[in-house]
């Protein structure tokens, strides 16, 4: 067996977010191991690719905070799609029949793996069918089953704590920046971002948006392609209750976002997203309108969650001033640079799909 990863840490049973194979052969019976790696993508990386005799595999653990209900939720929610021939991956049942187990004290979940490569956004039709896949998921999850509903809510009330998030985040890196010029940096990010906080969550609330549940991470990694063929929607951890557009901003961030100027968004691309997602379930003009505004709250969503996580580990360890450097470069001062330009060229976006 090749394993480029997963060799046991010296002194420990094992590291957070680390799988033993043999922990996993004990619970699934998946046939002789030939290969055993992370998987390259992801913002929390806690998966694993499993090439054996019988096939591909993949073997997640869930993150810490996903409780057995909410697992065997997501399950159903895998069963509901496929039956509704969604490309969703087939669960894996364990040795004893069940469709999760602990391992090591962990929930963990094995998949079959789908064939395809990550999508391309510089590919015309990976454009128009990852917008027409987050509409057939909206369509087909208009109504659940009671088993497969999550009980994870709107994120968006979370903006109101962003100010305080910031200023808090400001007060630690006065504390542990010593480089007068990189504080001054600090201070004009935060004090950038603070006021977007209420006036995005103000915006989004100015009507009543349509509800979904939400996918919450489809990018690029949770889309696969063989050719211009869509094989298979990954990663579903993170389904929600959400304003649909939220949904959609998350993968018009990914798929339209210019990678030589991180900061803007390719109107060619954001349109012909937007265009296959009417062709499968139309959007309300509203809806167009407020979306460049929930790419905004996407954005600001991601600092409030790095910020509150980076207060929560400094107060149980504190953080270094090269921790705080890394917020201000990603995301700080990277999702400034994303409002300012979404609040300065959001209605060519919009024109663009109204014309």
């Amino acid at each position: 067996m090749t394993s480029t990863t997963t060799d046991r840490p010296e002194g420990s049973r094992r590291a957070e977010g680390f799988l033993d194979a043999d922990d996993l052969q004990r619970q699934w019976d998946l046939g002789a191991f030939d290969e055993w790696r992370r998987t390259p993508r992801g913002n929390a990386n806690r998966s694993y690719f499993v090439n054996t005799d019988r096939g591909g595999f993949v073997a997640r653990i869930s993150n810490q905070r996903k409780t057995e209900q909410a697992l065997a939720a997501e399950v159903a929610l895998l069963e509901h799609l496929r039956d509704c021939d969604f490309p969703a991956p087939r669960v894996v049942p364990t040795r004893e029949g069940a469709l999760w187990a602990r391992v090591g004290g962990d929930l963990c979940l094995v998949t079959e793996r789908i064939p395809g490569d990550y999508a391309d956004s510089t590919v015309p039709a990976h454009l128009r069918e990852s917008g027409r896949a987050l509409a057939r998921f909206h369509r087909i999850t208009g109504d659940l089953p009671a088993a497969a509903r999550p009980a994870a809510g709107s994120e968006l009330g979370t903006l109101a704590d962003g100010p305080a998030i910031l200023a808090r985040l400001t007060a630690v890196a006065a504390e542990l920046l010593e480089s007068p010029e990189d504080l001054e940096r600090f201070r004009r990010a935060a004090d950038g971002l603070a006021p977007f906080f209420p006036a995005v969550a103000d915006g989004l609330a100015a009507e009543p948006l349509p509800q979904a549940l939400t996918h919450g991470s489809l990018g690029k990694s949770a889309i696969l392609f063989e050719g211009e063929r869509l094989t298979a929607v990954l990663d579903y951890e993170r389904v929600a209750y959400e304003a649909r557009i939220v949904d959609l901003a998350y993968l018009l961030r990914s798929m339209a976002r210019n990678r030589q100027e991180k900061h803007a968004i390719f109107i060619d691309r954001f349109h012909a997203v937007v265009d296959a997602y009417c062709s499968e379930l139309p959007l309300s003009e509203a809806e167009i309108r407020a979306i460049p505004v929930a790419m905004q709250a996407a954005g600001l969503l991601r600092v409030r969650s790095k910020g509150a996580n980076l207060l929560t580990k400094h107060a149980v360890v504190p953080e270094t001033a090269d921790d705080i450097m890394n917020l201000l470069d990603k995301p700080l001062e990277l999702e400034l640079a994303r409002v300012e330009w979404l609040e300065a060229r959001g209605s060519d976006l919009v024109a663009a799909v109204l014309g």
